[in-house]
């Protein structure tokens, strides 16, 4: 798994994925300049988004805020505060909640996750990461 995580996403050389959503993106349109990590306007935004809903980034964590793992925390973060509120029946605190769904996933998950791990899927060669893949997919269908 080591061996094929690495050529996935971390070959110096050619990395057949990036876990970035704006490293991605621009890979996938292959024109202008390319993003640096932790400015691009992406992790900025996604790192606006985090802070609207009350997270803060922990400084240990050193990855840009566009990060796929991230990305998919959040809206887990997001959903578990959802069915929180749902069981409370607190209307107000569920739109809010809602509204931050929806944006975050127009703006961010919405553009690249799904094509992300639909990518992952056809370029890894092991089952493992396939299975992971089709279950993301089918998790981000549901948003």
């Amino acid at each position: 798994m080591r061996q094929e995580y690495t050529r996935l996403f971390n070959d110096p050389k050619n990395p057949q994925l990036a876990l970035y959503e704006s490293l991605f993106l621009f890979k996938k349109k292959e024109s202008g300049e390319k993003p640096m990590l932790f400015l691009s306007s992406e992790a900025v935004d996604a790192e606006k988004a985090y802070q609207e809903a009350g997270v803060k980034v922990d400084k240990m964590f050193r990855e840009p805020a566009d990060h796929i793992a991230t990305e998919l925390e959040f809206m887990m973060f997001l959903s578990a505060k959802k069915g929180q509120a749902l069981q409370e029946q607190d209307e107000e605190e569920l739109d809010k909640i809602s509204k931050l769904i929806e944006k975050f996933q127009q703006k961010h998950l919405g553009k690249w996750g799904y094509d992300f791990f639909a990518s992952l899927e056809t370029e890894t060669g092991l089952e493992c990461y396939r299975l992971i893949a089709k279950i993301a997919k089918a998790g981000l269908e549901r948003l």
